[in-house]
């Protein structure tokens, strides 16, 4: 969940959605940050939610409780799998739109670069930078390749 922006705005989307995994990832990410016991209340909360008590062996659930399940982010390797598969698709998710919006913004450098489309800054990410993960490239890369043409 490295680069992943975590609010509790965002989570409470993604949980009025019904897309309890996410808001679950949401908070567990908030939580590493702030240590509150409300943020805590509503990982278990959401645990509970996304709880599938039929792929635990009947010894897990003769110790642990579904709430208990929860609170302990105590996940059956299905589940575990799953959000696991969830945060590197939110950790990967990148709008080059905004990323074009971001720059234009910037009064020094919207001039250079205000043409350019979300498509066209997306390829010259990929000509430039394809071996890259998003997170390892710099705007400021991008902004000198787009000076240069």
């Amino acid at each position: 969940m490295k680069n992943l922006v975590a609010t509790q705005t965002l989570a409470k989307l993604y949980e009025k959605q019904e897309m309890y995994m996410e808001a679950y990832i949401i908070y567990k990410k908030i939580f590493l940050d702030t240590k509150s016991e409300e943020i805590k209340k509503k990982i278990t909360e959401l645990g509970e939610k996304i709880i599938d008590e039929s792929q635990y062996s009947q010894i897990t659930l003769n110790i642990f409780d579904k709430k208990e399940l929860a609170e302990y982010s105590i996940f059956p390797e299905k589940q575990y799998k799953k959000i696991i598969k969830v945060i590197d698709e939110m950790t990967k998710q990148k709008n080059y739109e905004e990323i074009l919006e971001s720059y234009q913004e910037n009064t020094e450098i919207k001039e250079d670069i205000k043409n350019y489309s979300g498509e066209e800054i997306y390829e010259i990410i990929q000509t430039n930078f394809g071996d890259k993960k998003p997170e390892e490239i710099k705007l400021a890369d991008i902004y000198e390749i787009i000076k240069e043409k």
